[in-house]
């Protein structure tokens, strides 16, 4: 209902930039905004701990006027017991190793794990009350489960009851995790699904086989293959993911696909990468859907540049792209190789509708700015091009200049840099 001055969309905006206690009074404002500011408060439930506070929050889900409200769960149980560490770190230490015992560990007493199987039981019994949501986030790391296995049995209920109205589904787990509360079987039950992020990380402590959990990824993905409109995959290393995308079949409905990839440093050996046919057999699979793609890959030291996993490749057709996102991070010590960043662009398809264009990481010389229009002029991109965002060495007048010239028609513009050029020779700004 909007109020006379300002539409419900407007306040409901406001609202959610307001700390928890201001949106509280603003209830009994009047009976316009009473409705707008319980919805801002309770759009989002919280599970995250066992205290008090949680508990009265979740005997609040009882009442309709309340639980009818929530769209978004957020469970992300720190009250669980942390990861025995005396017991998983027994491997031989290395010149990185630190106590086990260096930050103080809340006790798994029995009274605490009492306390976690009691809140859990009591969100078990009220989140299911919660029809209304749509989103679903759980965030579980290095705790350890075990000791309260009704917690995996609490998610994997909600899941199921929940599973049908859900459309917003973000998995921030580690390996581990993944294996003990998710299942292909869990999945099934996601038949109205549209997005899927998941994250992987790896556990400081243990540490599965990647192939098993490459399998389950796998079958959990052409479980939502049908309605699936937007999947977001981050993982530390290429190791679950390299054969992944020869596992997935096609995905009809595909229109958003972001990879983003963490690749450390190692002290034995560099990560090397290796061209591989697998992602751009994928993309090439949902090139006819495929509108928003986003490959960023991040690192320390590589042998061969990131987008040579995937731009230099024939027949790859992206004159559906919209948005395009590119990670090309390269540092000072790495040599190009056979590929230099003017060649690996040019490699491009065409982008005739393409209307967004990031790039991130990478640091662009003035030349390297002209070879970026001159190929996105080629592509028939900069005709539709609106939104553009990259990171220049130098910003002097002549840069300036040169983008009021060949960016005229870009409506949105975001240019970060490391350093001013101000010389006597430079051109007059032209704005």
């Amino acid at each position: 209902m909007p109020t006379p001055d300002l539409p419900t969309e407007l306040w409901f905006i406001i609202l959610s930039l307001l700390p928890w206690s201001y949106r509280r009074k603003v209830i009994g404002v009047s009976r316009h905004l009473f409705e707008i500011a319980m919805d801002s408060l309770y759009n989002e439930f919280r599970f995250v701990a066992d205290d008090k506070q949680m508990v009265r929050a979740l005997k609040q889900l009882k009442h309709p006027s309340i639980c009818l409200r929530v769209r978004h769960i957020y469970i992300r149980p720190d009250f669980l017991p942390g990861v025995d560490t005396t017991q998983a770190m027994t491997h031989k230490r290395t010149i990185l190793s630190f106590p086990t015992r260096l930050f103080k560990r809340r006790s798994d007493s029995t009274s605490d794990l009492k306390r976690a199987q009691e809140v859990i039981q009591l969100a078990n019994d009220n989140l299911h009350k919660c029809t209304q949501a749509i989103a679903l986030t759980i965030v579980l790391h290095d705790l350890d489960i075990s000791p309260v296995p009704s917690f995996t049995k609490f998610f994997q209920s909600l899941l199921s009851i929940h599973g049908s109205r859900l459309r917003d589904l973000v998995v921030d787990v580690t390996l581990e995790k993944w294996l003990m509360i998710l299942n292909p079987s869990v999945f099934q039950h996601l038949s109205n699904l549209t997005s899927l992020t998941i994250k992987l990380s790896g556990s400081r402590f243990t540490e599965p086989s990647g192939g098993i959990v490459k399998e389950s990824v796998v079958a959990s993905i052409a479980s939502l293959s049908q309605t699936l409109e937007s999947l977001i995959i981050s993982t530390p290393t290429l190791i679950v993911l390299n054969p992944l995308f020869d596992g997935v079949a096609r995905l009809p409905a595909l229109r958003k696909f972001i990879l983003s990839i963490n690749i450390p440093f190692v002290m034995e050996y560099r990560v090397q990468i290796r061209p591989t046919s697998s992602l751009p057999a994928f993309i090439k699979r949902h090139q006819a859907t495929l509108q928003h793609l986003a490959i960023r890959v991040h690192h320390c030291q590589t042998f061969l540049l990131p987008y040579e996993l995937w731009l230099l490749n024939d027949g790859l057709d992206l004159s559906k792209i919209e948005q395009l996102e590119l990670g090309v991070f390269s540092s000072p010590s790495l040599r190009l190789g056979n590929t230099s960043w003017s060649q690996a662009m040019a490699s491009l398809p065409a982008l005739p509708l393409l209307r967004s264009l990031i790039i991130h990481d990478k640091v662009l010389s003035f030349s390297e700015i002209e070879d970026l229009c001159n190929i996105l002029s080629a592509s028939k991109a900069m005709a539709t091009l609106r939104h553009l965002e990259l990171k220049i060495r130098q910003i002097s007048p002549k840069v300036v200049d040169f983008f009021a010239q060949r960016l005229s028609l870009i409506e949105e513009f975001e240019l970060a840099f490391e350093g001013l050029h101000l010389s006597v020779s430079s051109a007059i700004f032209k704005l």
